[in-house]
């Protein structure tokens, strides 16, 4: 390659990029010198090629775009996929807001007269997170953490189930490629949530059937000993 055209490739590429007009007197001083085109352009493409390719990856953004951890692609911050190399953003990665709550709850004393009040009023406290598999774990967490074995609906398993719904709405909205992926997460949280709800009804509708047997009874004595004396 002429020299002079190689200063100019290196003085178009000093701010790593080049426009148009800078491609065309780079190609314009090329004819002029007897320079092929062609291999001007693979020169110039390979030299912008390799500027990008040392460029260094950006940070995670704080809002509602990152990057990929894997290639450096801008991605929505809800991607389950990136769009550029198909790396699986945040699998397997526990939230930090998860982990915080459940701290926080195991300090909680059970046998405080408030404590279904308390441990209700943490789980409000806190958001949401943002990306897919975080919300997942989010969503999984409330929804198993609501007590079956009791007989109605408390104070904090209805804030449990509040989360865990607002965990469903938002991995809906969420941006995934993978759709078949993101219903079966969906699908697990629903199931939990509906397996709750049918064993806290069972309870119930046992113990209505229990004292509704026993007012029988009770009845049917009181009756016997009227009758009787």
């Amino acid at each position: 390659m002429h020299p002079e055209i190689e200063k100019l490739i290196d003085l178009a590429l000093a701010d790593g990029q080049i426009t148009e007009k800078e491609r065309n007197v780079i190609l314009k001083k090329a004819a002029e010198l007897g320079v092929d085109a062609d291999e001007v352009e693979m020169v110039l493409d390979g030299k912008l090629h390799q500027l990008e390719a040392n460029k260094p990856k950006q940070k995670e953004k704080v809002g509602n775009i990152k990057t990929c951890p894997a290639c450096g692609e801008t991605v929505k911050a809800m991607a389950l996929v990136c769009y550029s190399c198909g790396h699986e953003l945040n699998q397997g990665v526990k939230s930090e807001l998860l982990n915080s709550m459940i701290t926080k709850l195991g300090k909680l004393d059970a046998s405080d007269t408030y404590y279904e009040e308390n441990f209700a009023n943490v789980v409000k406290s806190y958001a949401v997170p943002s990306s897919m598999y975080d919300i997942y774990d989010f969503g999984v967490y409330c929804a198993n953490a609501i007590d079956s074995s009791a007989n109605s609906w408390r104070e904090d398993s209805s804030a449990l189930e509040a989360k865990a719904k607002e965990c469903l709405s938002k991995l809906r909205l969420s941006d995934s490629s993978d759709k078949i992926k993101k219903e079966a997460l969906i699908n697990e949280i629903e199931n939990i949530l509906k397996e709750k709800r049918s064993k806290i009804s069972k309870n119930n509708s046992r113990d209505w059937i229990l004292l509704s047997v026993l007012f029988v009874v009770v009845l049917a004595v009181y009756f016997i000993v009227k009758n009787y004396f």
